[in-house]
């Protein structure tokens, strides 16, 4: 995927955005796969010291890269649990909220049904007054 690629995606109103991570990510993937093709599959083909130890710098390279893939990855990962983790504490409180207000409903309702007892019963004692 070109960057021309990538840029038209980010500004298109399609559903699918790359931030700047994914990008980083993609182009690191894209530079690890070639640097481990060519020192796999290069035009290397004597024993030369310098050769070696070119491929070996290679090798280290992608080590270093893959590092960094790595670590980019993992705090992309960890954002999104403590996105998630934010999210059900959210629903959480909402939830304890909720059971709360009912609770104090239930509260009121037990009252006002006491109350309209009692009322019940003034009445009643009131109608037998009257006769």
């Amino acid at each position: 995927m070109s960057e021309h690629d990538i840029n038209k995606i980010i500004t298109s109103n399609s559903e699918i955005k790359y931030d700047d991570r994914d990008i980083v990510l993609s182009k690191l993937m894209e530079s690890i796969e070639w640097l481990h093709n060519k020192a796999n599959n290069g035009r290397i083909t004597n024993n030369d010291v310098k050769i070696i130890n070119a491929r070996i710098t290679v090798f280290k390279t992608l080590a270093y890269m893959c590092s960094i893939y790595n670590q980019v990855k993992k705090d992309f990962d960890i954002e999104h649990l403590a996105k998630n983790m934010e999210s059900l504490l959210n629903e959480v409180k909402r939830s304890n909220e909720l059971k709360e207000n009912e609770n104090k409903l239930k509260l009121k309702e037990s009252c006002l049904t006491e109350k309209i007892e009692s009322l019940g019963e003034e009445i009643t004692k009131f109608k037998i007054k009257e006769i």
